[in-house]
C-alpha cells in the first residue's frame, strides 16, 4: 500500500514505528549506560507527523542549539533518519567519555565527533 500522506497512517502503522523507536531507543540506551557506566533512563517514544515549523518549534524554536546525526538508510529501506541531543546532553557525554570540555560545537575535533556518532 503506497501512502500519499503521512496522516494516511493508520493507528497499527504508527504503533509499528513507536516500537521500532522503543526498540532502538532502548538498545542505544543500553549502550550509552554501559559506556558512562551509569544508569540511563528513557521514556517510551512518541510518534508525531510534522511539517518543518512545528517540528522546529517542537524542538525548542528556532534559537535552540542541538547536536545531530543525519544518515540514509540505503537497500531495501530507503530514507533517512535524524538523531537529535540537546547540546548539555552532549556535552556530559562527551566529557564522561573522552574527557572533552568546549565551549562552542565549532571547537568538536574528530574524536568528539566521532564520539557523538
Amino acid at each position: 500500500m503506497a501512502l500519499n500522506d503521512y496522516s494516511d497512517l493508520s493507528e497499527m502503522q504508527l504503533d509499528a514505528l513507536r516500537e521500532i523507536g522503543n526498540i532502538g531507543s532502548g538498545n542505544a540506551a543500553t549502550a550509552l549506560s554501559s559506556m558512562l557506566e551509569k544508569a540511563v533512563n528513557i521514556a517510551v517514544p512518541k510518534i508525531n507527523v510534522l511539517d518543518y515549523t512545528a517540528a522546529c518549534n517542537a524542538l525548542g524554536g528556532p534559537e535552540q542549539l542541538l547536536v545531530g546525526i543525519l544518515f540514509s538508510l540505503n537497500g531495501d529501506i530507503t530514507g533517512m533518519m535524524m538523531f537529535l541531543l540537546h547540546k548539555e546532553f552532549a556535552h556530559m557525554v562527551l566529557n564522561s567519555l573522552v574527557g572533552s570540555e568546549f565551549d562552542g560545537y565549532s571547537e568538536l575535533d574528530e574524536m568528539d565527533k566521532s564520539t557523538i556518532q
